[in-house]
């Protein structure tokens, strides 16, 4: 789903297509293990805290980078500090890059595991060997749904006292 389809859908539900322009969102496959993840990346019933004053940091986007950096923050007695992410928590690694592609590179090894060293261990394989993409990738979505907690912005709130807020952020002036 995407652009006005995943506005379609989601309308009354979320805010995420009024905080978030169309153009950064990707698109969604809504099956068990995405719901899941969504709930968890980008929560839908997410309230933003109310911003008070400054803060010591702040930090745009929820990616490695940023979430690594808030949370460093918070350790070395940094008072205030906040998070603002316009799509989904976890940036690359969790959502695209390294979660997808190590559970895909697993799939790939035992495949490889398989079809060229079973012999080395007694096994003889009588017919073929097939992969089934589909299960292999909601094996990845399952994974990468696991994971997601550990970056959600419930947890950074909660455990690390980061205020997270989800949407769009720019610079309006020098401070």
């Amino acid at each position: 789903m995407e652009g006005e389809h995943l506005q379609q859908a989601i309308a009354g539900k979320s805010d995420l297509t009024e905080k978030c322009p169309l153009k950064y969102l990707p698109p969604f496959l809504f099956d068990e293990h995405n719901c899941e993840w969504f709930d968890k990346a980008r929560p839908i019933k997410w309230v933003d805290p109310e911003a008070h004053g400054k803060y010591d940091m702040v930090a745009i986007g929820g990616g490695a980078g940023g979430l690594v950096t808030c949370i460093v923050a918070r350790a070395l007695g940094a008072g205030k500090v906040a998070m603002i992410e316009r799509s989904l928590m976890g940036g690359d690694c969790l959502n695209s890059g390294c979660v997808p592609s190590k559970a895909f590179l697993k799939s790939a090894n035992v495949v490889h595991t398989i079809t060229k060293q079973a012999q080395k261990f007694g096994v003889k394989i009588d017919g073929a060997v097939t992969v089934d993409f589909g299960a292999v990738m909601a094996r990845m979505r399952k994974i990468r749904a696991d994971i997601a907690e550990a970056d959600s912005p419930q947890r950074m709130a909660e455990t690390f006292g980061i205020d997270m807020f989800l949407g769009h952020a720019e610079f309006t002036g020098a401070n």
